[in-house]
């Protein structure tokens, strides 16, 4: 998983002494977070692993910045977003509505932090959800971005805007180009003085900006700045994606279809067939409060455990051993024996039993007397 800053460059700061209206421009930033490696399954396995799915649309997007409790914790912006429920597909039947809390979001200072994998919601968007772990993991879905299904003009798209055609063995089938309409994200325009607080602008401020005239920029900002920040979630063409899991495919010139998605209806009558059929699934969806503290999810290193080193058992040394062990000492570990007469030792061949002293010289053998002599 990887999260990128977006940051705006519609935000607007006028100067009054020069007449000019400043566009700041900022470059993404990119860092890696851990990522949960589950892997992406069919719908029996969504519908088993979720707490609930349900049918609803959003009616409130609110981000807020996480606490930092720790010196390695970083403060994240996080969206809360609200669903007031249609239907209830599997799980217990919840609230009204429900709350649910992802990371990513913007800042309240003209930044935006877009997280591979984790969906952007916009008030009025209908979504089916695979909810799972609401308020303890980062994206409350099963597998996350996988785990929503959008709903455009009654019919069923994936989390990434493609239309899904059909469900072949439990598996979704999308394919085509991805809906325009679902690749738009808007979020507030930060406040004058929430927008100080950003060192690009004090730097620019300081630099252009006479002393005394803030009022007067204020007065400019809330007149001329736009009220929401808008743009285009980056999609490349897509061909087809089975399981809204597998990587995309580009194409040179594709052909423009966002046709062929199925209608909401007849995806919501298969889920629910499905979802009878699997024992002991949905639990009660809680929602969580935008107004409490919250910590963003910091991984700690584990210390690696400490190999267990298994005792060699001593080996006796022989008389012999230790000897051409002391010579190799002596010779500095060489085999070659030096040719000097102070270095090297007297060495007496001895002589055991049933060893011939001298080899050169052959003993004659003589046959038994009782054995046939040989011609």
């Amino acid at each position: 998983m990887k999260m990128k800053w977006i940051v705006s460059s519609l935000l607007m700061i006028s100067c009054a002494t020069a007449g000019l209206v400043y566009i700041f421009h900022g470059k993404p930033a990119e860092s890696h977070i851990p990522a949960n490696a589950s892997e992406v399954s069919n719908l029996t396995s969504k519908l088993a692993n979720s707490d609930a799915v349900v049918y609803g649309v959003v009616s409130n997007v609110e981000y807020q910045m996480s606490s930092e409790k720790a010196e390695s914790a970083e403060s994240l912006p996080y969206a809360f977003v609200t669903y007031k429920i249609r239907q209830v597909i599997s799980g217990e039947k919840t609230e009204e509505q429900v709350t649910l809390r992802f990371v990513g979001g913007a800042d309240g200072r003209g930044n935006f932090l877009e997280v591979t994998g984790v969906p952007t919601f916009q008030v009025g968007q209908q979504d089916i959800l695979f909810i799972q772990n609401n308020g303890k993991d980062d994206c409350p879905l099963v597998h996350c971005g996988d785990g929503r299904f959008q709903i455009y003009q009654n019919r069923v798209y994936n989390s990434h805007g493609v239309p899904v055609v059909g469900i072949e063995k439990g598996v979704v089938e999308a394919k085509g180009l991805p809906q325009p309409a679902l690749l738009q994200v808007s979020y507030p325009a930060p406040s004058f003085d929430d927008l100080l607080k950003r060192e690009d602008i004090k730097e620019i401020l300081s630099k252009n900006a006479p002393q005394g005239n803030i009022n007067i920029l204020r007065e400019r900002y809330q007149k001329e700045a736009p009220k929401t920040i808008d743009f285009t979630v980056d999609s490349a063409p897509r061909t087809e994606d089975k399981d809204s899991g597998s990587e995309l495919t580009r194409t040179a010139e594709p052909k423009l279809s966002t046709e062929g998605a199925i209608q909401v209806g007849e995806f919501v009558e298969i889920l629910q067939k499905q979802a009878s059929t699997i024992k002991g699934t949905g639990r009660k969806v809680i929602s969580v409060n935008s107004k409490e503290p919250f910590d963003t999810r910091v991984l700690v290193p584990i210390k690696p455990s400490q190999p267990r080193l298994q005792e060699i058992p001593k080996i006796e040394e022989s008389e012999q051993d230790k000897q051409e062990r002391l010579l190799l000492e002596k010779q500095d570990f060489n085999p070659v024996l030096k040719e000097s007469n102070s270095t090297q030792p007297t060495v007496k061949p001895t002589i055991q039993p049933g060893i011939i002293k001298n080899p050169q010289i052959k003993p004659e053998l003589k046959l038994p007397s009782n054995q046939p002599s040989i011609r």
